[in-house]
C-alpha cells in the first residue's frame, strides 16, 4: 500500500481521538499538508494547507517540539519552518485548525523557592514546561 504523501522529515506525528494524523515537516521545502489515517494502511489528504481557528494559514512544522494532553488536543511550539518560534499552537481536532495560545509568563530560575512546586500546584494545567536555555 502506498501512504500517498511525499517523503519528508520532522513531521508532527500523533494518535489522537481514534485517528492518526501526520502534519507538515519539510521535503525540500516546508510543508504544512495534513494526512489521516484509521488503519496506517490507507492515508487521506485533508488539507493542504491547515488553517487557524480564523481562518489563516496554520503554521508550518518541521523538527518542532510537540506533546499531546489527554483530551487529545495536540500542541506545537516554533520549529524549524515556523517564522514565529515563540507561540504555542493547540489542535484539537488531529491538526485541522490550531488555535495560538496565549503568551506564557516566563519565570526567572532564580526567583523559583525551592520547594516548589508544593502538593496540588499542578492541578488544573494542561502542561507545564520546566527549564530550557539562554543563549
Amino acid at each position: 500500500a502506498s501512504a500517498g504523501f511525499s517523503a519528508r522529515m520532522g513531521s508532527v506525528c500523533y494518535a489522537t481521538n481514534g485517528t492518526m494524523m501526520l502534519y507538515g515537516g519539510k521535503s525540500t521545502a516546508c510543508l504544512s499538508d495534513l494526512w489521516t489515517s484509521a488503519t496506517g494502511l490507507t492515508w487521506t489528504k485533508v488539507a493542504d494547507k491547515a488553517k487557524t481557528k480564523t481562518g489563516a494559514d496554520a503554521p508550518m512544522a518541521s523538527n518542532a517540539p510537540t506533546a499531546i494532553d489527554a483530551d487529545g488536543c495536540v500542541w506545537l511550539l516554533g520549529g524549524e519552518c515556523n517564522s514565529d518560534k515563540s507561540t504555542i499552537w493547540k489542535s484539537c481536532d488531529a491538526g485541522l485548525t490550531w488555535m495560538a495560545m496565549p503568551s506564557p509568563t516566563p519565570v526567572s530560575f532564580g526567583s523559583i523557592p525551592a520547594s516548589w512546586p508544593t502538593d496540588g500546584q499542578w492541578t488544573g494545567h494542561a502542561i507545564a514546561i520546566v527549564g530550557g536555555c539562554i543563549g
